[in-house]
């Protein structure tokens, strides 16, 4: 693993993450040289989906590492799976039921602290060297290293989910998955999230907080969000809104530096506004009308989707797709 004070070169044609991923490492309490002789640890905890609940709000706290989320087979509510070095990490399993509603806060912590990191990463309160920089080559290369937490979850209860993430390789795959709520937080991560079949209920709010990130969206229109709002500092990020549309949605999009591309399905009507600075827009199968630029079945469609762009550099690619 290399991780440098110098440019280099970039990864997947994107931006190279100068947010300080060395000081994120430093904020959680761990240094990559603590990385041998490690004191690998497992740690499981599931429960069945027959618990007396009517909803269930889930909190996932992760540091540095590998996080997958997938669905769960079976009458499961939850399964979580940990490997850490006990060395440098703790677990966290907090489950509580009040009121019909189950809660649960699951993750990995430093020794000497309880999660006081990831208020700061959601808050933004935490000092960043500009001359320190973290290439997502090698985050994956130290995630190889630094563990995993693999959660899968029950179909059964609609779940209001919550996942704040450090120096982390995500894949989110939530098809089927009753999702009433998704806020994803992270800092320095590669995430890939998907909606590979319908959300069975209406997603309120389909939140996303990222600091230098490569984010792939797939299948956006299988989560059935009413509002979608993602702010991004440094990265690519790839929004797919295909899937089957049962309504009509809003979204906002602020970007700092990096490539933002938008896949709308043709049968869905699109309406997007636009302020930016220095920014390429690249949108051919859309006509530009007063106020923003829209598709030619905006007026006809079942299903509309209104977007807000605000970026300040990089470029803007909008494609419409079958």
């Amino acid at each position: 693993m290399s991780l440098s004070h110098t440019p280099g070169p970039t990864h997947k044609g994107g931006v190279r993450a100068a947010v300080g991923g060395l000081a994120l490492l430093a904020l959680i309490g761990l240094r990559p040289e603590s990385l041998p002789g490690q004191d690998w640890t497992e740690f499981r905890s599931s429960r069945q989906a027959h618990v007396v609940a009517e909803s269930f709000a889930l909190e996932i706290v992760y540091g540095v590492g590998h996080l997958s989320v997938e669905p769960a087979e079976g009458d499961l509510l939850y399964d979580v799976r940990m490997r850490y070095d006990a060395e440098q990490f703790k677990p966290v399993r907090q489950w509580s039921l009040n009121e019909g509603r189950g809660q649960l806060r699951v993750g990995l912590t430093t020794l000497d602290d309880d999660g006081d990191w990831i208020s700061a990463l959601a808050s933004g309160d935490f000092d960043i060297d500009p001359e320190l920089s973290l290439d997502l080559d090698d985050l994956k290369d130290f995630d190889e290293s630094a563990g995993t937490l693999e959660l899968k979850l029950g179909r059964r209860l609609p779940v209001d989910l919550k996942l704040s993430a450090g120096a982390v390789a995500t894949e989110i795959a939530l098809g089927g998955v009753a999702v009433s709520r998704l806020e994803l937080i992270t800092a320095a991560s590669e995430t890939e999230l998907s909606f590979d079949d319908p959300n069975p209920v209406r997603m309120a709010e389909l939140i996303i907080r990222a600091g230098a990130a490569e984010l792939t969206a797939e299948r956006l229109g299988n989560a059935r969000f009413d509002r979608f709002d993602l702010k991004g500092g440094v990265g690519d990020v790839v929004l797919d809104f295909t899937g089957e549309w049962d309504g009509s949605a809003t979204g906002t999009v602020k970007m700092g530096l990096g490539s933002l591309e938008l896949k709308i399905p043709v049968e869905i009507g699109v309406w997007i506004q636009k302020s930016s600075v220095l920014t390429s827009f690249s949108a051919p199968d859309l006509e530009k009308v007063d106020g923003g630029y829209r598709s030619t079945n905006w007026e006809g469609a079942e299903h509309k989707l209104e977007l807000d762009l605000k970026t300040a550099f990089g470029s803007i690619a909008v494609e419409v797709v079958p």
